[in-house]
């Protein structure tokens, strides 16, 4: 079988992207999107039909605990690897393995049998070792596009990300509840693999480049440190506004050669060297620190939440098959349209306005779920056809969906823009990890906060506490300003 190759990488760094770089991307963030699609979207759904209480469901988010951890093993992932495989495909096959097998395992566990504490304990192991197979997928996906992309590149590959995440929503978590009505388990959970097996093949075809070592001076997005805070620069303001810049700024040049600095001797020196190795770049500027403030509060509001939609459906009398046609894949549609729309926008203004935009917009349209609350009257009926409320509901989870489709592409765009090349894997998920555990956090506590608050308080709490954390928004927006002035 012949292999497939990227174009190869140009001078400067920058790869001109093809339709198999990007359909290979596509491939894989759908392989990640299945399994989180299952356990976000379609588990809740499950667990609360089998009299789960909600704060059993805001526990199910430990699940995807390594998704948050998974910065502990990046810095691994780019260093460690079989050259004549490949530096991403090295990590990346093995994951998909195990992540087949791991659903095919799945497959042989009903829901029925997770009253039974063993057989829980079983599923819940499955999963996350399913959760951690993707995770660590995700890693070196990430520092393929990294690689891959030049900077003009990034806002594309981020919506071919999103729209590969949410296909893999979309199937694994919509589709599979409509067919969960319709199929037994084990075939649902069996076509749940193939999927993963046929989203395997791109990056098996794939001929990666043999990728150097970055010098010295060489810093974000693979450019040397004169054109990286050149193209950085541009990134952040709007389309067409060009700049001229002459050196990186000292504080990311420091961090840039603490990476690259000789090995120390001694075990406790050596984790210090790692740490301020790996991680220590982030920590080095103001503009930096402020920028992981805003990783630290973008995704709270979607998290905190998100985790109590569905089973707000299931309480108002929603089938499966309902929330899988209706709410799931519509609203996982809506957030393919919002990634598109996201893609425009990045194109026409600069980074803080859209993520101050998006960010607002996705709190103030999660507040309308305070809005169904508020009007709910009764357990709906499949026999009442079509209503008014019904309508109301399935727009409103559409509308939050296509913001926040919009706020994922201009996030990880700008992840994208402060992500080193030779530490690409690493400064991506770090910054990802950042967000994933925020989530995981406030995941856990909705269960406890839609007890206590019930849905109405709950989701007006959610839209308040999204406006309040725009400050450190506007705030990293004036020192990125200063820092490469128009």
């Amino acid at each position: 079988m012949q292999e497939l190759s990227t174009d190869a990488p140009s001078k400067s760094g920058a790869r001109p992207a093809t339709r198999f770089t990007y359909l290979l991307l596509l491939a894989l963030y759908l392989a990640q999107g299945l399994p989180v699609g299952f356990v976000t979207q379609a588990l809740p759904v499950i667990l609360r039909e089998q009299q789960a209480s909600l704060v059993l469901i805001g526990w199910s988010g430990v699940l995807l605990m390594p998704w948050g951890l998974k910065f502990l093993w990046a810095p691994l992932q780019d260093r460690y690897y079989w050259p004549r495989i490949g530096l991403g495909r090295s990590w990346i096959l093995p994951t998909q393995g195990v992540a087949l097998l791991c659903v095919a395992g799945l497959a042989l566990l009903e829901p029925s049998l997770l009253r039974d504490p063993q057989m829980a304990v079983l599923f819940a192991s499955l999963l996350m070792l399913l959760a951690f197979a993707g995770a660590t997928q995700d890693v070196s996906t990430d520092g393929l596009a990294v690689r891959l992309l030049a900077a003009g590149e990034r806002s594309m590959g981020n919506a071919i990300q999103v729209t590969g995440s949410r296909m893999g929503l979309i199937l694994g978590g919509g589709g599979a509840l409509l067919l969960l009505d319709m199929a037994p388990w084990r075939t649902v959970m069996l076509g749940m693999a193939g999927l993963i097996l046929l989203t395997t093949v791109p990056v098996w075809l794939l001929r990666e480049p043999a990728w150097r070592r970055a010098r010295k001076n060489q810093d974000v997005a693979g450019v040397g440190t004169v054109r990286h805070d050149a193209e950085l620069k541009r990134a952040l303001l709007p389309a067409g506004e060009m700049v001229e810049q002459t050196a990186l700024p000292a504080e990311l040049q420091q961090a840039d050669e603490v990476a690259c600095a000789a090995p120390v001797q001694g075990l406790l020196p050596r984790i210090r060297h790692f740490l301020r190795t790996e991680f220590g770049y982030f920590l080095s500027s103001p503009e930096l620190r402020a920028w992981l403030g805003v990783l630290l509060v973008y995704k709270l509001c979607d998290a905190f939440t998100s985790g109590m939609v569905k089973p707000m459906l299931v309480d108002m009398g929603y089938s499966k098959s309902q929330i899988g046609t209706m709410v799931v894949m519509l609203g996982s549609g809506a957030s393919l349209l919002g990634a598109v729309a996201g893609h425009a926008v990045l194109r026409r203004v600069s980074r803080m306005r859209a993520l101050l935009g998006f960010n607002a917009l996705q709190a103030l349209t999660t507040g309308c779920y305070a809005l169904i609350a508020l009007l709910f009257s009764g357990k709906v009926s499949a026999a009442d056809g079509l209503t008014a409320f019904d309508m109301l509901v399935y727009g409103i989870n559409a509308l939050e969906h296509f913001t926040a489709g919009m706020a994922l592409v201009g996030v990880l765009t700008t992840v994208m823009d402060y992500c080193r090349l030779r530490n690409g894997g690493s400064d991506f998920t770090l910054q990802v990890s950042i967000m994933s555990t925020v989530s995981g956090v406030a995941h856990w506590l909705s269960g406890y906060a839609a007890e206590a608050l019930g849905y109405l308080g709950y989701f007006s709490a959610g839209m308040v506490l999204g406006l309040l954390l725009l400050g450190p928004l506007v705030r990293w927006g004036r020192l990125q300003r200063q820092t490469h002035p128009a």
